[in-house]
């Protein structure tokens, strides 16, 4: 179990709608622990020198990779390219 050094802050919420929420104290277990928690899910996770940042995605944000996918989809078959696709 990890104990933090601080207690946790309330969570920062931008104009759009994600939210960042910051852990200080936090090691590299606990790092570990909240990525198997956090799964498949569309958040990110930063960890530096004992600070872990966990944040959302807020809908503009997945709104405009949407239209960016269907963007580069359009100018491959356009151009009759092949799109690789990186992730599965």
């Amino acid at each position: 179990m990890t104990v933090l050094e601080q207690p946790l802050q309330q969570p920062n919420t931008d104009a759009e709608g994600a939210q960042r929420f910051i852990f200080d104290g936090a090691d590299w277990n606990f790092y570990e622990s909240v990525g198997r928690n956090l799964g498949e899910r569309r958040v990110f996770a930063t960890y530096y020198k004992g600070r872990l940042e966990v944040a959302t995605v807020s809908f503009i944000h997945e709104r405009i990779t949407d239209l960016l996918v269907i963007m580069v989809r359009v100018l491959a078959k356009a151009f009759r390219r092949r799109v690789q696709q990186l992730i599965g």
